[in-house]
């Protein structure tokens, strides 16, 4: 399963400039510091971030890395986030 970063929200204000996500039931969240946003993405492999609460439980996502993001570095946000299933190529046969 991987976790797919929906929103983070500083103060129940969305930081990125996208209209405002729908929220579910089944939407997860986790407030805490923002991590590993130093610098933005450069290239086609998103970069990888961290929400870590006070209790110490972390949340990692892999996430194009957006200046809005770089801003919020080691600052308190709140992720919204899903637990989606992933599949993953490990061998492709081409048939003639």
């Amino acid at each position: 399963m991987s976790k797919a970063l929906l929103d983070l929200r500083e103060k129940n204000n969305t930081i990125f400039h996208e209209n405002e996500v729908l929220l579910t039931p089944e939407t997860k969240k986790i407030t805490g510091k923002l991590t590993g946003a130093d610098q933005t993405t450069e290239g086609d492999l998103p970069g990888k971030i961290t929400i870590t609460s006070s209790e110490g439980n972390a949340v990692e996502f892999e996430y194009f890395i957006t200046p809005e993001m770089v801003a919020k570095n080691n600052k308190i946000l709140t992720a919204f986030y899903e637990e989606r299933s992933q599949n993953v190529i490990t061998e492709l046969e081409i048939k003639k």
